[in-house]
C-alpha cells in the first residue's frame, strides 16, 4: 500500500518531526509506505492540475486543519483520513459540542462564544444587552444563589 502523511507546513518543530517519523515507521511495519507532504506541497500540485502524485496512492492520513484542501482530495475521490468533516467538527469546539451532546453522550454545560472578538459585531441586536468584551478573560462570575432561568439571564 502506499499512502500521503499531509501535515501542517508550518508546524515544523522537533515533536511534530518525532510523531511524523513514528507514523512513518508504524506504517512501513504494516507494509505500508507513508509519505510526508506538506499541505503547501500538496495545494500547489492542485492549483496547477498537477494530480500525477495522487496515481496509485490507497489512502491519505491527513494531519493538518486544511479543510479546503481536505475538500479537494476528496472530491478526486481518494480515501482520506479524517475527513474534512470530521476535522471541522473538531476544529469548532461548540459544533463538536452540539454533536456530541445529540448522540446522547453527555456534556457539561458550556457557552459558546467569540472569545477574541474585541468589538461588538456588525449584525450585533440593537436591543440585544451591552456587549461585553471577553477576549482577555472570558470568565463571568454569577453568584451561587442565582439559578433557571435567572442563571441564563445573567450570562
Amino acid at each position: 500500500m502506499r499512502a500521503y502523511l499531509i501535515t501542517n507546513h508550518y508546524l515544523v518543530d522537533e515533536k511534530f518531526n518525532t510523531l511524523n517519523n513514528l507514523l512513518v515507521e508504524s506504517a512501513k511495519e504494516c507494509g505500508i509506505e507513508l509519505i510526508c507532504k506538506t499541505n503547501a506541497e500538496m495545494l500547489s500540485c492542485l492549483t496547477v492540475g498537477d494530480e500525477a502524485g495522487l496515481d496509485g496512492l490507497d489512502f491519505i492520513l491527513f494531519w493538518d486543519k486544511d479543510i479546503t484542501l481536505c475538500r479537494m482530495l476528496e472530491g478526486l475521490g481518494i480515501r482520506v483520513f479524517n475527513s474534512s468533516q470530521a476535522i471541522a467538527a473538531c476544529d469548532n469546539k461548540g459544533l463538536t459540542h452540539a454533536i456530541l451532546n445529540r448522540t446522547g453522550i453527555k456534556m457539561p454545560m458550556g457557552i459558546v462564544t467569540r472569545l477574541a472578538q474585541t468589538s461588538d459585531p456588525a449584525d450585533y441586536p440593537a436591543t440585544a444587552r451591552a456587549w461585553v468584551d471577553l477576549h482577555t478573560s472570558n470568565v463571568k462570575q454569577i453568584a451561587n444563589s442565582v439559578h433557571g432561568v435567572d442563571f441564563f439571564k445573567a450570562i
